[in-house]
């Protein structure tokens, strides 16, 4: 032990434990059922503005990927809302790589959210997609 009295073979110069930590510093896995990141993931489900503003979007038909401002506008108080930009984003680096069709569950999301897919669809796909 050095004078600070921390194990140095347990621990890193920096102080964290280096079981817990790659070389960038984050452990994702670990970050993840800590208590913060199933928390976050428990509040993103239930009371996140993504799934509020969803659920909206679904309660008035979906259909028209310009709904999207509507609901942003009339529910956000002035936040934006980050998982349709997301979505088209990563549609486009899916799309570029000719890959899309790979993630049969984000390209039924992308369709019901911008190219008037039925939400059922979703549900529909869930019922036929191979987990295996």
């Amino acid at each position: 032990m050095g004078s600070s009295g921390i194990n140095a073979e347990y621990m890193g110069s920096s102080g964290i434990n280096a079981e817990y930590m790659g070389s960038s510093g984050i452990n994702a896995e670990y970050t993840f059922w800590e208590s913060c990141g199933i928390a976050d993931l428990i509040t993103t489900c239930y009371g996140g503005r993504n799934r509020k503003c969803a659920e909206e979007f679904v309660n008035r038909g979906g259909g028209d990927a310009s709904l999207w401002v509507d609901i942003e506008t009339e529910l956000l108080n002035g936040q934006k809302l980050q998982g349709t930009l997301t979505t088209q984003e990563v549609y486009e680096v899916l799309e570029a790589h000719n890959i899309v069709d790979e993630y049969p569950m984000f390209k039924e999301v992308y369709d019901i959210s911008f190219r008037g897919s039925s939400p059922e669809n979703l549900i529909k796909r869930l019922e036929t997609i191979d987990l295996n």
